[in-house]
Order: structure tokens, then C-alpha cells, then sequence
């Protein structure tokens, strides 16, 4: 009798364990596109995230990948913000816990918030000379962080008039019908397969929203910019995109769009022929619409269908598990005591 209750108490303790993980592992995939790894040991990633089997692929910048085993996530959220109230929300009583969070968030270029857990530490466990030194840290990242904010808005001004520039020097309408039907189009059938995604070994990469969300347009710049590549503005009908297409390459032994899906094969062919049209006429254009979002694939037939990205499972939003309560600690009482001034 008592090795069936200590049976029955193993079983038990099993089925707990199996549902944490499940939990950890549904915390740490839905989130958005764009967000940041939080990794156990305390750093963070920033970029476009993918999920990808048991690990997580990260875009960084422009060329740059990191593939990260998920056993060493912490969190994904949508921002650093998220992640530090992911963090707060996992403090303890200890002055140690204070510290360390104070340093990440020093480390990170959170200073506001590194005031408000200095100011919080203060007034728990009073005055201590561990605090007075961050004091005099965080003053010092505060300056840093002022001077280089004007570099990086120019930095992202330029990198935003790239593409405009790019945009408004292609066809009227290309980019329009890019967004609505040859990137739907080019993600079921070249990225789907594993030969053009960032998990392959071409130099065409195209970037997939997660299973279910919608097209970003950091996503769909990233892909026009790589496919404008393929494609000969003097004769758009025999660019290599076209050709590539409707051919057998990259080891498979049928092509990516077939004679007969005279459909799909008529829509990608009128895209590239715009290109001979001359430059886009004077009205604006626009990138998929928060009012008018595109969700990937696109309304093809079921042999379309792309395959699932991730074996992970589907999970919440991170926003669900990484809001806790606001600080009850104002950080205009620190700038009172240290800089006799309100924020």
C-alpha cells in the first residue's frame, strides 16, 4: 500500500513538472516580430525574432543572426521596457535583489528606471555605500545616454529615407501589389519549402510573420529590398526571379510555380512587367496599413499552405505576463534628494 501511494505521488509530481514546462514554453513564444530575447544569464537580444524548432533565430541589423537554444530563454517581449518589468516582477526582499536589477538596468541604458530601484533600495534599507557608488554610476550613464540620443535618431531618419528613396523610384502601384499579392505569393511558395528562408542557405532570404500574425513592415521593406535584387529593370521578364520561379533549383525537383498555376504565374509576371513602365506616378503609397493588415499566407489554394514554422506551442502575449503593478516608488523624489529639483 505504501509503495502504491509513493507511485501515485511520483505520477503526480510528473504531471506538475510537464505543466510548468508547458507554461514556461507558451510565456516565451507569442510574442511580436520585432522584441528582445531576455536570456537567463541577464544579457538581451534585440531584432526580428523567429521561432524555429527549439531555438530562436534573431535578425540583427541588417546582416547580422544569432540562433538561440530556447532552454536559455528567459522571456520574449516586445521591448526593453517589457523586459525590465519582466524582471521587476521577480524581486525579492533581498538588498542583493535591488542591486542587480539596478545594474541591468545601468547595463541597459535604463536609467530612469536604475533611479527608481536605487531610490527604492534607499528607502528600504536606508544609506548604504553600495548605493551612494551607484549614485554616482547611474549620473554618469545619464550624460552618456543624453549625448548619443541625437546620433542614433539620425541614424534612423537615414536608414528611413533609404528606402523611401528606393519606393518612390519604383513604378506607381509596384509596391502596393508587392505588399498584397507577390509577397503572399513568394512566402508560400520559395520560403515555405526552407530553400529562401532565413534557416537556408541562399543568399535570397525572405522573413515570415509568426504562424497566424500579421505582416509587418519592417518585414515587408526587408523583403522588397531583397527581392529588387533579382529583378533586371531594362527587361523585368527575364530577371532571375522569374526564371528561378519557374524552374527546379536549389535540390527540389519541381519549380516553386508551375505551368499550369497559370494564377499565380500571371500575377508575379504583370509585377515584374510594371517595372517597364516607368517611374511611380506622384501619389502616395504605403506599407500595409494598421487599418488594412495583411496576414500571411495569403487566400491561395490549400497546396499553397505554408508549413509550420515552429513545433512550439501557441502561447499568450507576453504583455499578459510582463505588466506588474507600477512602481509605487516616484523618481521626482530622487532628483529632489540628489539634484534639489523635481523631474
Amino acid at each position: 500500500m505504501k509503495l502504491k501511494t509513493m507511485h501515485h505521488l511520483a505520477m503526480t509530481l510528473c504531471v506538475l513538472v510537464t505543466i510548468t514546462q508547458v507554461g514556461v514554453a507558451q510565456q516565451l513564444l507569442q510574442q511580436s516580430q520585432d522584441g528582445v530575447l531576455l536570456l537567463k544569464h541577464g544579457t538581451t537580444l534585440s531584432g526580428f525574432i523567429t521561432p524555429a524548432g527549439d531555438r530562436y533565430v534573431v535578425l540583427l541589423g541588417e546582416s547580422g543572426e544569432a540562433r538561440v537554444p530556447a532552454a536559455d530563454v528567459l522571456a520574449v517581449v516586445s521591448n526593453m521596457q517589457e523586459a525590465y518589468a519582466f524582471k521587476r516582477s521577480r524581486l525579492d526582499d533581498r538588498f542583493a535583489s535591488r542591486i542587480e536589477l539596478t545594474l541591468w538596468c545601468l547595463q541597459h541604458g535604463l536609467t530612469a528606471r536604475a533611479a527608481d530601484q536605487l531610490l527604492a533600495a534607499e528607502r528600504i534599507f536606508g544609506r548604504q555605500p553600495q548605493l551612494e557608488a551607484l549614485h554616482l554610476r547611474l549620473v554618469a550613464s545619464a550624460k552618456v545616454a543624453s549625448s548619443s540620443e541625437p546620433t542614433k535618431a539620425i541614424e534612423s531618419e537615414i536608414a528611413k529615407a533609404s528606402f523611401e528613396e528606393t519606393v518612390n523610384a519604383l513604378p506607381g502601384h509596384t509596391l502596393d501589389e508587392f505588399t498584397s499579392a507577390v509577397q503572399p505569393l513568394l512566402l508560400n511558395r520559395c520560403a515555405s519549402g526552407g530553400c529562401h528562408n532565413n534557416r537556408g542557405s541562399s543568399d535570397y532570404v525572405l522573413f515570415r510573420p509568426f504562424l497566424g500574425q500579421a505582416t509587418t513592415r519592417r518585414l515587408t521593406e526587408r523583403n522588397l529590398t531583397a527581392t529588387l535584387a533579382y529583378i533586371d529593370r531594362k527587361s523585368p521578364l527575364n530577371s532571375v526571379l522569374l526564371a528561378k520561379a519557374t524552374s527546379s533549383h536549389g535540390g527540389s525537383d519541381f519549380p516553386a510555380i508551375t505551368e499550369r498555376e497559370r494564377r499565380q504565374l500571371d500575377a508575379l509576371q504583370a509585377w515584374l512587367d510594371s517595372f517597364g513602365t516607368g517611374r511611380r506616378s506622384a501619389e502616395p503609397s504605403s506599407i500595409a496599413p494598421a487599418s488594412d493588415l495583411l496576414y500571411q499566407p495569403g487566400r491561395l489554394p490549400k497546396s499553397d499552405s505554408a508549413r509550420p514554422e515552429s513545433s512550439l506551442p501557441t502561447a499568450r502575449p507576453a504583455k499578459q505576463v510582463a505588466e506588474p503593478a507600477v512602481d509605487p516608488f516616484d523618481p521626482a523624489s530622487f532628483n529632489q534628494r540628489h539634484h534639489g529639483r523635481k523631474r
